[in-house]
């Protein structure tokens, strides 16, 4: 399968494509329940691109389900240039660069940094002993992730003037 990248970075419809011909090289299969023949794809004007109907489970998917695409309101032809610009998490890039790059916010682009580096380890290409150059900075961290905000029991650190 070979397919011009540009193309694919262009617009939802032309990533969908890529990444379903990815996933499902062999037709598309439903990943709750694995029937192949009994499902079709969603066209209504209210449905999300790409979202497919299983027949046998009566369940809805999409080729994002599973994925580290699945909780992701991102675009794929953003999530497809983003994963381009990282080498698949082995290529070091801060957020403000990938924010810039794909015109998403900050936040976001720390985010999907995060992901893309998260599925390397778990898919093999890196370890996790890689030093990441991509780490949050710490004021960043307590906005990102509440199980880090301190409990009610925990000691607050407080400043104190001892110029007074």
């Amino acid at each position: 399968m070979r397919t011009d990248l540009s193309r694919c970075f262009k617009d939802e419809c032309a990533a969908l494509e890529l990444v379903e011909a990815c996933i499902w090289p062999n037709g598309v299969v439903c990943p709750h329940c694995g029937e192949n023949s009994r499902t079709s794809l969603l066209r209504g004007s209210s449905t999300k691109t790409g979202t497919r109907k299983c027949y046998g489970c009566r369940k809805l998917f999409s080729v994002r389900t599973g994925t580290m695409f699945e909780c992701s309101h991102v675009p794929f032809h953003k999530w497809l240039k983003a994963l381009f610009l990282t080498g698949c998490g082995t290529e070091p890039i801060k957020p403000f660069q990938l924010s810039r790059a794909i015109d998403v916010s900050f936040k976001t682009a720390a985010l999907m940094i995060a992901q893309i580096n998260q599925s390397a380890v778990a898919c093999g290409i890196r370890t996790s002993e890689d030093k990441a150059e991509t780490t949050l900075p710490a004021h960043e961290r307590s906005t990102l992730v509440p199980s880090e905000f301190p409990t009610a029991g925990e000691p607050q650190i407080s400043t104190v003037n001892s110029h007074a």
